[in-house]
């Protein structure tokens, strides 16, 4: 149960930012960047937020997922870009030595709170 943690952990960093700020309003909007292969998927996500969002200044948000691409950078010829499937070789030389990046983040994008 993964996203239990991760949600946990994004509520905190939501309530964080927004007292830091010193913004009184409800949160209206969250943000979040997911990579492909990251350890939950987006509708665990979702689920698990509504449950637990309850009674937190994030109570009452919609919250945004945006799904990245699958980019990566060849170790064997240096090329990067995207790919359509985690295990296809690189597109320019056909190596099997990818790196890819930001496959398995997650991150906190941005905050919208409603402001009197």
């Amino acid at each position: 149960m993964h996203e239990l943690a991760l949600v946990e952990a994004m509520i905190h960093a939501v309530t964080e930012e927004v007292d830091r700020a010193g913004v009184t309003g409800p949160v209206r909007d969250i943000y979040l960047g997911m990579g492909p292969l990251a350890c939950a998927g987006p509708d665990a996500i979702r689920e698990t937020f509504a449950l637990l969002a309850s009674g937190t200044r994030a109570a009452g948000a919609t919250l945004h997922i945006k799904r990245s691409a699958l980019n990566f950078t060849c170790g064997d010829c240096g090329a990067s870009g995207a790919l359509a499937e985690p295990f296809d070789p690189c597109p320019r030389c056909g190596g099997a030595v990818l790196h890819l990046d930001g496959a398995r983040e997650i991150q906190l994008l941005s905050i919208d709170v409603e402001t009197d």
